[in-house]
Parts: structure tokens; C-alpha cells; sequence
């Protein structure tokens, strides 16, 4: 708990404001909130006091890292570094800060220094998996350059690409396990389920406490909808490391998708205790709680998690979510423009506010809310179906039927188009109510006996043509 641990180490400075122990725990209570500002004015009042304090210097050298102020990286390396790489205890992460910069410095080439450096660490730190992929780079230069391609692909969203690569560094190195979990994931994230799994299963073959590889499998075993074996995946990891987040998380969104729902919540509930400023997983606590039907419950949690974190936008969704499954649109509506001014640029916003207005029969305001999203993105389908169904909402079925085939040429496939569109098709018919007997084969017999057929009487509403 952040907050208490933070009103106690302010009353113990203020009892005695040059108590560095104290203030080396307060900071790395403070990195671990991602609080970087606040953790780094405490390391540095460290070192102003005690300048040989190792773990304020390892503190502002992760602060640094963590949030990827890299000038501020450098000119304390300048300064302290030398000194630091003197002490066993905050060598290591002197060299790792260094391998850092020099990786920066020259991103597309394996330098004599960066291979020193690595070298340097592994002598502190014989599993250094950093310094490890260097010197495996180093031996495979066509590799090292293949994986940052891919690793570039992967920013640029291209995703077939990235997978060609990975594949091309795979055949390259074979042995090398990370490479393959990346193709894994990469497979994975091009919907390649089947391949995904297979590799994942050479890699645990060899390693079956490979947490990191049981985590990809699990994941992709729920996203495959194997839902049963992803539970078991994700109890075994949990056996091997006990308090594991990203486990914990991934087992609670199973047994919830199982509907174990009260354990489930035990675990949300858990992962919420050692992560209790994460905004995913507040959001994700908060959505389970609602399914649940615990919707105040929820929306209190979420309240008081923003109080903390006024700029948490996924949270605030949240509790968007839980006003609108509570009917009270006029909140949700509230909170949707608080998360537009923190972020005026996210189109998920726009149009899950759009959503509300139409429901409230707003239709101005949910057609201009639309076309902000329309004016950027002339072919989001999404706002298009979206401002089809307020003009269908309002009786002006004539221009909802234009909006919908805007979307279905954009995107054939859009089943809300379509559904939306055979609504209107479907009221505006000449209808008649038939009755009628069809006859079906009875498939409730077993595959070796012949198969019969029954009479079965429907009643449908038919175009009357």
C-alpha cells in the first residue's frame, strides 16, 4: 500500500529529515509506482548526504532506465559510474546502464565495447540474459541484425513481417530459446495458434520451468478458447513461482471466461494488493466485479483508485462502463468527456459516447460526437454503423441505410452492418406470420444406426413476397 507507506516515511523524515534509509525505501517505493519525479528527488538527497549509498545509485540508475530519461542515464554514469564499478554490489548495474547507452549509441551495429561490457557482467552476473543475447549477437552478427528488424517490424505494426523474420532467425540460431518464444508470440499475434503452441512445446521440452514460455502457451491457449488447459498452465506456473502478477492475472481472466467467478475475484483481488496502482488491472478488477453484478462495488473501487490516479483513461473507462450498466448515462457521459480532454486524439472515447447519446436519443449530439471521429478517419466503420443506428433510433431509416452501406463498403464483413441494415430491411417488408412443418434429421441417434427424420411445426415472420 503506496499511499500508507508513504504517510509513514513522511512522518519519519519529519521527525528526522537526514534518515537516508528511510529515504532510499521511500524511493523505491516510489519507482515501483512509477512516481519518477518524486523517486528521484529522494535518491538524489541520498546522494547529497551519503555519497557512497549503493542502493540510491542503483535506485537512480533503474529510475532512469525504467523511464527511459536516458540523458539523465548519462550524466550520472559520467559522474558516479567509474566510482560505483569499484563496489561488487553496484558494479553490475553500472555495466548494465553502460551496455544501455553503447546499445543506444549504435543500434544497428555489435560493438568491441558492447561485447566488454557484456563480458564484464556476465563475470558478476553468469545469467545475464542481456548480456547473454550480446554476445550470442556478437558470434551472429546476420542474427543480431535479423532480430532488430524484426524487433522493428513489431513497432511499425508489421506483423507478417516481423513473423518473416523471426522465422529467418530462428533457422539462423536455432538453439536459442528467446528467439523462438519471440516467433511464438509474433505467430500468435498473426492468429497462427497451432504453430505458436508447437514451438512453445519444443521450447518447454527442454525447459519445462520455463516461466516465461508457460506464460506465452497459457495466453495463447485462452486466446485459442482452450480455456481449461490455460487454467492448468497457469497453476502450474504458479507453482513454480508462487507470486507471480502476470500469472495470477492471466488464471483470474480464465476462471472468470469458466465463470468460477468467486475465485476468480479472490485472485483479481490479490494481484490488485501487489499492483495497486496498475490501471489495467484496476479496470480489469473493477469489469469483474460488474460481471459479478457487483456494479456499485465497482464503481466505488474505481472512484477511489481515480482519486489517486486522476489520469488513469483505461479506469476512467471503466467506470464509464459501470455508470452505463447501472443506467446512469448522464455519469457515463461525464466521465467520457473527462478521458476525451486527457486524450482527444483516442477514438474509442468518441465513440462509446457517441453510443450513449444515441441511447438517450440525443441524436445531435451523438451525430457531431461521430463526425469528429468521421472527419479523421472518413472510413472508421465503427462511426459509420454508429451514426446509421442514431438515425435509425431517430425514425430516419433512410439515412441510417445510407451510413450502413457506407460501412459495408468499407468492410463487407461487418456484422454490424449488416445485422443493422437487415433490421431496417426487415420493418419496412410487407410481412405475413406463416406457420409450417419442415422435416429434419434426427441426429440424436448414434452414428451407427440409420438415421430417421422428424417432423418439427415453426412459426416465422416472412417477407410477404
Amino acid at each position: 500500500n503506496y499511499d500508507n507507506a508513504s504517510k509513514i516515511a513522511d512522518k519519519l523524515l519529519a521527525e528526522n529529515p537526514r534518515d537516508v534509509d528511510v529515504m532510499v525505501v521511500y524511493g523505491f517505493g516510489m519507482l515501483w509506482k512509477k512516481d519518477y519525479d518524486k523517486s528521484e528527488n529522494l535518491f538524489a538527497r541520498v546522494m547529497e548526504l551519503a555519497p557512497d549509498y549503493g542502493d540510491a545509485a542503483i535506485g537512480l540508475i533503474k529510475n532512469y532506465t525504467w523511464s527511459g530519461r536516458w540523458d539523465r542515464l548519462r550524466r550520472f554514469i559520467a559522474a558516479n559510474g567509474e566510482r560505483f564499478k569499484k563496489n561488487s554490489y553496484t558494479r553490475p548495474d553500472v555495466l548494465m546502464a553502460e551496455l544501455r547507452i553503447e546499445q543506444i549509441d549504435h543500434p544497428d551495429d555489435m560493438t568491441a565495447r558492447a561485447i566488454e561490457l557484456a563480458n564484464a557482467i556476465l563475470k558478476d552476473d553468469p545469467k545475464n540474459r542481456a548480456a547473454q543475447s550480446v554476445l550470442r549477437g556478437a558470434a551472429s552478427p546476420v542474427v543480431s541484425k535479423t532480430l532488430r528488424e524484426a524487433e522493428r517490424a513489431i513497432a511499425r505494426q508489421q506483423l507478417p513481417e516481423a513473423e518473416r523474420l523471426y522465422a529467418r532467425a530462428v533457422e539462423l540460431d536455432p538453439a536459442n530459446d528467446d528467439v523462438w518464444l519471440s516467433y511464438a508470440r509474433v505467430l500468435s499475434w498473426n492468429g497462427k495458434y497451432t504453430d505458436a503452441l508447437t514451438i512453445l512445446g519444443r521450447v518447454l521440452d527442454r525447459s519445462p520451468r520455463n516461466a516465461d514460455a508457460l506464460n506465452v502457451q497459457a495466453r495463447i491457449l485462452a486466446w485459442s478458447a482452450k480455456t481449461d488447459d490455460a487454467e492448468t498452465v497457469y497453476r502450474k506456473i504458479l507453482a513454480i513461482e508462487p507470486s507471480s502478477v502476470e500469472a495470477k492475472q492471466g488464471l483470474a481472466d480464465v476462471l472468470r471466461w469458466l465463470g468460477k467467478l468467486d475465485e476468480s475475484l479472490k485472485l483479481s483481488a490479490e494481484v490488485v494488493a501487489a499492483a495497486p496502482d496498475d490501471e489495467a488491472i484496476a479496470a480489469n478488477h473493477a469489469r469483474l466485479l460488474g460481471q459479478m453484478g457487483r456494479h456499485e462495488d465497482a464503481i466505488q473501487f474505481l472512484k477511489s483508485f481515480l482519486d489517486r490516479h486522476p489520469d488513469a483513461a483505461q479506469a476512467r473507462g471503466a467506470l464509464a462502463n459501470e455508470y452505463s450498466a447501472t443506467k446512469r448515462l448522464t455519469d457515463a457521459v461525464n466521465e467520457l468527456r473527462k478521458n476525451i480532454q486527457l486524450d482527444e486524439n483516442n477514438k474509442n472515447n468518441y465513440l462509446a459516447l457517441g453510443k450513449l447519446y444515441s441511447w438517450q436519443d440525443q441524436t445531435d449530439q451523438a451525430v457531431s460526437i461521430y463526425q469528429t471521429v468521421l472527419d479523421r478517419d472518413p472510413e472508421n466503420v465503427d462511426a459509420l454503423v454508429g451514426l446509421g443506428n442514431t438515425y435509425r433510433y431517430a425514425g430516419l431509416n433512410d439515412r441510417a441505410m445510407a451510413y450502413y452501406q457506407r460501412a459495408l463498403a468499407v468492410d463487407p464483413e461487418s456484422t454490424d452492418a449488416q445485422e443493422s441494415l437487415r433490421i431496417i430491411q426487415e420493418a419496412s417488408a410487407p410481412q405475413a406470420r406463416v406457420r409450417y412443418s419442415i422435416r429434419k434429421f434426427d441426429d440424436a441417434d448414434p452414428p451407427n444406426r440409420p438415421i430417421r427424420t422428424k417432423s418439427y411445426t415453426e412459426e416465422r415472420i416472412v417477407d410477404y413476397k
